[in-house]
């Protein structure tokens, strides 16, 4: 059975037979040929087992808003969002395609290490767009801290935590202390996602296949 050898360790994180068998299930379901390979990681019941996982682990770090964007670099219009923000929200965000002009992605476009922000934060040092930030008012978010993915199939993967002004500070306190083992967790999801969809057109297999095992 094809499956790749991070599912059961990676970043010194086990999994167990039961979730192995969740993935399995999810996967293979695909070789029926009835997944929607024209779009991108579009698959709801993919996303919601990537969210799920992704929500346990962040538990840990505290209360805090996430969005766990994905953006294809060649075609930055193709974009999926999982998020703990409102449906409307992200909807909004993706049918504006504020992917092109929010700050945060522009700059998460030209780094490898993770970053903190606010809503002052300009493209370029020059320019504020106050209105990729206007829709999170009511949240009361005005500041975040995102973590950085390049893939092996030309993505751009963020990982934004959002700090309400209530949380701020412990929020903050918690997301220095455990950069680094937030930035780990962060791969792992995102290798999961890659995993999931690694049947669909234009995803290629994840480098840490059986094939490739044999080579490190």
């Amino acid at each position: 059975m094809e499956i790749s050898f991070f599912l059961f360790i990676i970043n010194n994180t086990f999994i167990s037979g039961a979730e192995f068998w969740r993935l399995s299930v999810i996967f293979h379901r695909d070789r029926r040929g009835e997944s929607m390979r024209a779009k991108f990681f579009s698959d709801d019941e993919k996303n919601n087992h990537i969210k799920g996982n992704l929500e346990r682990h962040l538990r840990k770090y505290g209360r805090m808003n996430y969005v766990y964007g994905v953006m294809n670099k060649r075609n930055t219009d193709k974009m999926i969002i999982i998020s703990d923000l409102s449906d409307n929200l992200v909807n909004n965000y993706l049918c504006n395609k504020y992917q092109n002009i929010d700050p945060v992605i522009i700059k998460a476009l030209n780094r490898t290490s993770p970053f903190a922000w606010d809503e002052d934060l300009m493209i370029n040092s020059r320019w504020k767009v106050k209105k990729v930030f206007e829709p999170m008012r009511p949240y009361n978010i005005n500041s975040g801290y995102t973590f950085v993915l390049h893939d092996h199939n030309n993505n751009l993967a963020v990982l934004s935590l959002y700090m309400n002004n209530l949380s701020i500070d412990d929020v903050d306190d918690n997301i220095n202390m455990y950069k680094n083992e937030i930035q780990r967790m962060f791969i792992y999801i995102h290798e999961m996602l890659l995993f999931l969809y690694q049947n669909d057109n234009g995803i290629d297999k994840n480098p840490l296949s059986p094939s490739a095992e044999k080579q490190v």
